[in-house]
């Protein structure tokens, strides 16, 4: 797992003498792995003592283990062909090829990252869960409603009975009907929509599987889920906040979550997927004779 990704998803959670030295490292990586820890903790203002909480809160032995960890993501950083653009963001003059360049290096960190603090086991449950749920239940407020749009569109061409809400009274409802052996997926960035949250605690207390993806595992939303898929994303302009950044990382584990649902029911998956296609290969446009 990288320990510059998990930083980048902890950063906003953490208590503020431990953010500043998550902050100082993820913004010096290099510095990191080779300075000492009077110097890191001279560096954030703080001291020997909580850095060596940081490094405890983080699962590391001590600092030792901790630069050892920081080394080896800035040796697997170095060796990426979009690393040149990586931590810089779009200024007011770049030119197209620049911006090109320092979004695409942002987007193909952000699966990386995402990959590197994937939880395998959660995955595979809440894969699980869908697999075995009567009913799916997707709910996103404003910008998240396209990720839990996209996922119900993928369920639903493999043949499951799926419904996605961006309406909180809608959602509301929906989740009020809920029975065990239901799922409902909520969709939210910072953890911290109300709505999002409204809706999973009406799921729960109707007894479905909550599953959240959010970039903050220690937001209200996540702590409540029975299962948190967690994604990692980076500004990369003025005029593209972490939410709007965020959808590259989300399609990754939606991606993951559709193929793995489906190999996991295969021959009933291709059938539906297949028929799909048949009723609606008739709306094509034929080829132009040459």
């Amino acid at each position: 797992m990288s320990v510059l990704g998990r930083l980048s998803t902890m950063s906003g959670e953490l208590p503020e003498s431990l953010r500043r030295i998550a902050d100082d490292i993820l913004a010096n990586p290099e510095e990191a792995a080779v300075a000492t820890i009077s110097q890191l903790a001279e560096r954030t203002g703080t001291s020997p003592a909580t850095v060596n909480r940081f490094c405890r809160v983080l699962g590391f032995s001590g600092y030792s283990e901790l630069r050892v960890a920081i080394a080896t993501d800035n040796g697997r950083t170095e060796t990426a062909l979009w690393n040149q653009a990586i931590g810089s963001q779009v200024q007011r003059d770049d030119q197209l090829d620049t911006m090109a360049k320092i979004i695409a290096a942002g987007d193909m960190r952000a699966i990386q990252e995402t990959l590197d603090q994937l939880d395998l086991a959660t995955m595979q449950q809440a894969v699980t869960t869908l697999v075995d749920s009567g009913r799916i239940h997707l709910f996103g407020a404003g910008g998240s409603f396209l990720a839990a749009d996209e996922l119900r569109h993928r369920l639903h061409v493999i043949g499951r009975s799926v419904w996605s809400w961006s309406d909180v009274h809608h959602g509301l409802s929906a989740a009020a009907m809920m029975t065990p052996g239901d799922a409902l997926v909520t969709f939210s960035h910072s953890g911290k929509t109300r709505e999002a949250i409204q809706v999973q605690a009406e799921a729960t207390g109707s007894g479905a599987t909550t599953i959240a993806v959010t970039n903050a595992p220690r937001s209200p939303l996540a702590e409540a889920a029975d299962l948190v898929l967690v994604t990692s994303v980076h500004e990369g302009s003025a005029f593209r906040s972490e939410a709007l950044a965020a959808r590259h990382s989300q399609l990754f584990l939606i991606d993951l979550v559709f193929v793995a649902v489906a190999n996991q029911t295969y021959d009933r998956s291709l059938a539906a997927f297949d028929s799909a296609a048949r009723a609606v290969s008739g709306q094509l446009t034929p080829p132009h004779p040459r």
